[in-house]
């Protein structure tokens, strides 16, 4: 005799191709850089990051400046804090007099090279400092603003991007850049709320790969901006413009080419939840088109069946097959009402018979007598009571037991089992 106390069953997520989100950039949130041995925090190269172009400055609560030499470093003079912990790094940049705009960058080499035909997220919090006039500026009717802000680049060395310069007898004259690198994406937005006010903005975007970026960078603008800006120069040495930018929290993810995941739902639906299946921080940058023309990404379902979706992202469709089988999620339990452990030979041991299509996670098998008092307790299918308490004859009687069990079907969710047992002799 068996009787059910209590079942607690949940849809179980088996044999499913799941994205694998990894950030490729090691410390993107550049957290665990040292501080550098220079009083305005001024980096060349870390174990993980390094400049471009220039040195790059590393903003940290954790790095002390020295305010007597940090006055005229745009990048060090603007009231920032980190997006997340407590450091950022902080590039600077510059417009010359003839209209050409630089920048100072960093790179980093990825963990693994990318991939060809497979498709990348990148995401990352900028900030585009206000911008500082130089000397050389024009008293008025001047904003020669260049047309990109961000660029990231891409190579399979350690990049290098620098301005090709000409030293003049009035000063430098910017005419230029020289590169190894190829560059993939950019952030134009300079309209979004909070552009250029020292406010955190997200950029992200995704793009295929070419079999040949081990390394990337991220830097300010390079090239010249608008000739039809009357404060532009042609040939002019000078700078009139100086102002800067701040990135954090910079990650670079592959995106799946398919996601197969299987659901067994116990007996009832189950709502579905595709963030559960979808890993990665592009799931919420995606759209999802259901084969029924649902965008939903909750949804409740209870028959077994194929559902296809599509998550839609600007570069790239990606397929989900989502399959949905009912089952019982119970196993078979069967526990004797009645047993002699008198030695004959025939019922002498009280013993668990479990049959189920999936294998056990976790079992208990426990007894207790009629003061509620436990007299024997068993983790194996294989173990049986022989009717004895502290190697002495139990009393005749009636004792109860209990059975608590989970099976590779569930994310650990305990079954339970009770019912009653005649003891004779």
């Amino acid at each position: 005799m068996k009787r059910l106390v209590e079942v607690f069953l949940i849809l179980c997520l088996i044999g499913a191709n799941r994205s694998n989100a990894q950030n490729l950039v090691v410390d993107g949130s550049f957290e665990e850089m040292e501080c550098p041995e220079n009083p305005i925090n001024s980096v060349s190269e870390t174990p993980t990051w390094y400049a471009i172009n220039s040195d790059f400055y590393y903003i940290s609560e954790k790095c002390p400046l020295d305010q007597t030499v940090t006055g005229n470093v745009n990048a060090l003079n603007q009231p920032v804090t980190a997006q997340d912990g407590v450091a950022f790094a902080s590039l600077e940049a510059g417009l010359t007099t003839n209209g050409f705009f630089s920048s100072e960058g960093t790179g980093i080499e990825l963990t693994e090279s990318l991939e060809e035909g497979t498709f990348y997220y990148l995401e990352m919090q900028t900030i585009h400092y206000p911008e500082i006039m130089g000397p050389d500026f024009p008293d008025e009717g001047c904003e020669p603003m260049p047309t990109r802000f961000m660029n990231v680049y891409f190579s399979s060395d350690k990049i290098n991007i620098s301005p090709e310069t000409v030293f003049t007898p009035d000063g430098i004259l910017t005419t230029g850049i020289t590169s190894n690198a190829q560059l993939k994406l950019t952030d134009s937005a300079p309209n979004i709320d909070g552009f250029r006010t020292n406010q955190w903005n997200e950029f992200w975007n995704c793009f295929e790969g070419e079999g040949f970026e081990k390394h990337m960078a991220i830097t300010g603008t390079f090239g010249k901006t608008t000739d039809t800006i009357d404060c532009i120069i042609e040939e002019q040495p000078g700078r009139i413009y100086f102002g800067g930018h701040a990135i954090d929290n910079v990650k670079l993810y592959k995106i799946p080419q398919s996601i197969d995941s299987t659901y067994i739902i116990c007996e009832e639906g189950v709502t579905v939840h595709l963030e559960d299946i979808v890993v990665g921080p592009f799931f919420d940058k995606a759209t999802y088109l259901w084969s029924d023309g649902s965008e939903e990404i909750s949804r409740y379902l209870d028959q077994s069946g194929l559902y296809e979706i599509e998550m839609i992202l600007p570069c790239v469709v990606v397929p989900i097959k989502l399959e949905i089988n009912k089952t019982t999620c119970l196993a078979d339990i069967f526990v004797g009402n009645v047993f002699s452990p008198n030695g004959d030979g025939t019922n002498d041991v009280l013993s668990v018979s479990v049959d189920s299509p999936y294998s056990l996670q976790s079992f208990r098998f426990d007894i207790f007598n009629r003061w509620g008092q436990l007299v024997y307790t068993s983790n194996s299918t294989d173990d049986s009571w022989n009717g004895t308490v502290d190697q002495n004859d139990a009393a005749i009687g009636v004792y109860t037991w209990l059975i608590t069990y989970t099976l590779d079907v569930g994310p650990n969710q305990e079954i339970h089992l009770a019912g009653d047992v005649l003891l004779v002799r």
